[in-house]
């Protein structure tokens, strides 16, 4: 009986679907009402937890979650298991969850993986008072900067997925007012005073802090009594605007005004907690108040002496909050308590600042930290542009980032502490430009790469008919297990069927599917996969899964999977037939593009332009910048680094003479965390780099008396190789072998084989074939042949063991070469024309 507990209702199934509140469920019922027991549940129970650190640490709900699950199985699921365990201070509870997590993805491999928006937390040396409303003002002016920005690149912007940017003030309390020290006190209120007093700019103290805090006088330090306002704020400053200017932009982008003025706050009626605020002058709310209970606070404003007008309640307006998401929505500042930190998505969020939150251990701080870093990225990939390849818009990064602050700055410490318990970096890195150097007399030499001219509008209109190709195969193996249920006190008893049996799927079964329904999901498949000039009948898709054809090949663990008895077997039928069909599909797509891609493809000249030819951006931790950065500057105006092999804090230089351009880098044993754009060489780039420059030496009065050879880094997606681009497959390498006229081009792929599927459908692995097919059918008037190798960082024994039908020759007839850093006879084979391999 399958369960779901999310959120605070338990969901079941027996024949029908009922809901009940979690809050009903108890272990022993007491008189009338409508609470459950938790026996009425008894039997194999599978309990699905989301949020399931929530109630953790408390006996009741755990007892009531394992007695559900005692003879089932529970699965649960929270981004923040860790927070919450540390929190509950219980041994038992930590041993328990530390034996049953089967992912950990916490937000330090997220945040390494590119994934969410990057963040600053802006932590201020001293905690007074009257430092306060400065801080608040350098925040806007940075939210400001993101509003700039996002109105000035809108169109490019947005196929990152960014929206406006939305700026956010949330605490742990539901309430606004709150005892402190036996005194009312607010941080919402000093949020507003602090608007108010901006708005009005009463003897210019609005336009004279922007000043200071634009030539770097905030008053704001770091640690290092360096402001911290110094090194931010570029694109602002690039303007070259007088604050005064600055002033006026700000009041009519953020605030939806043309000139100074109070603050107005204003109830609005048929949306209970929510308070709009608007400008004296103001056609429009600018921000929005959102927070349950609003008498006291309220009336904490009545009694306040700042000036801040308190309107009628505004009758006509519908909830502002539920509207915050659309892209015609005004409000740019949202003030609210508890119910930002879950329940709520917003992607707009740039920039947080935290009112009475962060003083307590607990996952609430990670978990309101999530809501900040949320990132559509392009494409719906979820990272940030820094992340992604290709070239993206200048001062991209300035939407990609959460800039996090404090009303009252010691609440930081806490913030930062625990995200550095998380490994992760509290302070972006500063980033340095490595410019590369090319290797200009290698590039004298006439050395050409393929490249993919532009599709014609013609073509790009060319519809495509689905047929059969014989030399199309597609493989599926199902996943079925057959249970055998027991209701003893051990739980549920499950044993795999039989090996799976290769098989087929019978005329009689197939008059059995629903084809209508498959051809409709199949078109959904096509507009998923962006295939818009596919098309297809029911007639074709029955010829492909004909048994005639043998265009698949299926496995079963039952043979009731494609000879069914019931409704239920042959719905499943369906779903395996819509399966093998996808598959065909995608294989037969990627056929006809790569006929598209050759009939494309073009030779061209290499040269300096070439985007292969990337400077080094290295990113240095910042608190390691005031060391490290002067001693790389020196490096580069030394020429050291060019010149001289060796390792530089870390940072190794992986010297090969007939490299096109120096240097190229990898990462050491170091504990600084380098990273770098491109990535630095993984440890099987840089061993082919370094045997390659060895072969070439010691045979330099031999083989390469008369042949010249030169090597290139190939980059990823938007810089790497155009004939590429449709593949998802960019080798690391590429060598050009010349000799008078003669050129060959192998791409070179250095890496582990471990988890590679070798077989004849693997593209990457028969690239070799297609790419000396094309050589002989459009280059052969050229002198131009190409080629590919895979060198594997796995020994061949080990890998003979998860292969044992595979031995050296078949391995070096996929053109899968073994390392060998004794034995260089291993690079042989490249060297070889393809004619002459046996």
């Amino acid at each position: 009986m399958p369960f779901n507990l999310e959120g605070n209702r338990l969901t079941y199934t027996h024949n029908a679907i009922q809901v009940i509140e979690i809050t009903k469920l108890v272990e022993e019922k007491t008189g009338e009402g409508e609470s459950v027991p938790v026996e009425a549940f008894e039997g194999n129970n599978l309990i699905f937890v989301d949020e399931g650190h929530k109630g953790s640490g408390g006996e009741v709900w755990r007892r009531i979650r394992d007695r559900l699950g005692e003879t089932g199985f529970t699965f649960e699921y929270s981004a923040t298991f860790g927070q919450a365990l540390a929190a509950a201070r219980n041994a038992d509870l930590v041993d328990e969850y530390g034996k049953a997590i089967v992912f950990d993805y916490s937000y330090r491999y997220f945040y390494e993986d590119g994934y969410g928006k990057n963040f600053r937390i802006l932590n201020v040396k001293h905690d007074e008072e009257s430092q306060t409303e400065t801080l608040l003002l350098a925040n806007l002016l940075t939210f400001y900067e993101q509003c700039r920005y996002f109105k000035e690149n809108t169109q490019a912007v947005r196929n990152y997925g960014l929206d406006a940017p939305l700026w956010i003030f949330v605490g742990s309390r539901v309430n606004a007012v709150y005892t402190e020290n036996k005194q009312s006190r607010s941080d919402i209120l000093n949020v507003i005073r602090f608007l108010h007093r901006f708005l009005r700019n009463e003897g210019n103290w609005a336009t004279q802090t922007i000043e200071d805090i634009l030539n770097g006088k905030s008053g704001l330090s770091d640690e290092q009594d360096t402001d911290i306002f110094h090194t931010r704020l570029n694109y602002l400053r690039a303007s070259n605007e007088a604050p005064v200017d600055i002033y006026r932009s700000i009041l009519n982008e953020v605030f939806h005004t043309d000139t100074h003025g109070a603050l107005h706050l204003q109830d609005v009626q048929n949306a209970q907690g929510e308070i709009a605020l608007k400008t004296t002058g103001g056609s429009r709310y600018f921000g929005l108040i959102n927070i349950g209970d609003t008498s006291a606070f309220k009336k904490l404003v009545d009694n306040d002496d700042a000036g801040i007008e308190m309107d009628s309640e505004d009758v006509l307006t519908e909830s502002l909050f539920n509207d915050i998401n659309k892209p015609d929505s005004p409000i740019n500042i949202l003030i609210g308590a508890k119910k930002f930190i879950e329940g709520w998505d917003s992607w707009r969020v740039t920039a947080m600042g935290l009112l009475n939150i962060g003083r307590q251990e607990g996952s609430q701080i990670i978990q309101l930290f999530g809501r900040g870093v949320r990132l559509r990225g392009k494409n719906m990939s979820l990272k940030r542009s820094a992340a992604l390849d290709g070239e993206h818009p200048s001062n991209l990064p300035l939407l990609e980032t959460l800039n996090i602050f404090a009303v009252r700055a010691n609440f930081m410490t806490q913030f930062r502490d625990y995200l550095m318990r998380e490994g992760v970096p509290h302070e972006e890195p500063i980033q340095l430009e490595l410019p590369i150097k090319p290797n200009m007399g290698h590039l004298a030499n006439p050395l050409y790469a393929p490249t993919a001219a532009p599709y014609h509008d013609a073509v790009k209109g060319q519809c495509v008919t689905l047929e059969v190709i014989p030399s199309i195969v597609v493989t599926h193996t199902t996943q079925s297990v057959s249970i055998i249920r027991s209701s003893s006190q051990r739980g549920i008893q499950s044993e795999r069927a039989d090996a799976a049996r290769q098989t087929i799927i019978p005329e009689t079964s197939l008059e059995l599917v629903n084809w209508e329904k498959i051809y409709l999901q199949l078109l959904e498949y096509k507009q998923e996969k962006q295939f818009y000039n596919l098309i297809f009948d029911t007639k074709i898709l029955k010829k492909i899964l004909s048994p005639n054809e043998g265009l698949y090949k299926l496995s079963v663990m039952d043979e009731s999977e494609v000879m069914p008895t019931s409704l239920v077997e042959i719905e499943r039928l369906d779903g395996l037939v819509l399966t093998l069909l996808c598959k065909y599909i995608a294989k037969f797509y990627s056929v006809i593009q790569k006929r598209w891609n050759d009939e494309r493809v073009r030779l061209k000249k290499l040269d300096k332009d070439d985007p292969n030819f990337a400077n080094w951006k290295i990113h240095i931790p910042r608190d390691k910048a005031s060391e490290l950065e002067p001693q790389i500057q020196h490096l580069i105006e030394t020429d050291e680094i060019y010149e001289t092999s060796g390792e530089y804090f870390g940072l190794i230089r992986v010297f090969n003479e007939r490299h096109l351009y120096q240097p190229l880098l990898a990462v050491g044993t170091t504990d600084i965390p380098w990273r770098t754009t491109p990535p630095a060489l993984e440890d099987s780039e840089k061993n082919f780099v370094e045997d390659l420059h060895r072969y070439v030496r010691d045979q330099r009065e031999g083989l390469f008396a008369k042949k010249e050879v030169f090597l290139l880094r190939n980059q990823s997606r938007g810089k790497g190789i155009d004939f590429y681009q449709n593949e998802g497959f960019y080798p690391d390498f590429i060598l050009w072998i010349t000799e008078g006229a003669k050129q060959r081009i192998v791409f070179i792929e250095p890496h582990g084989m471990v988890h590679e599927a070798i077989h004849e459908y693997n593209e990457k692995i028969t690239l070799f074939k297609r790419l000396q097919i094309l050589s002989y059918e459009r280059f052969r008037g050229e002198h131009v042949q190409m080629d590919s190798f895979i060198i594997s960082e796995t020994d061949f024994p080990d890998l003979r063991r998860k292969y044992p039908n595979m031995d050296a020759y078949r391995f070096r007839e996929l053109h899968i070469l073994f390392r060998n850093p004794v034995e260089l006879a291993y690079l042989n084979p490249i060297f070889q024309e393809p004619d002459a391999e046996t």
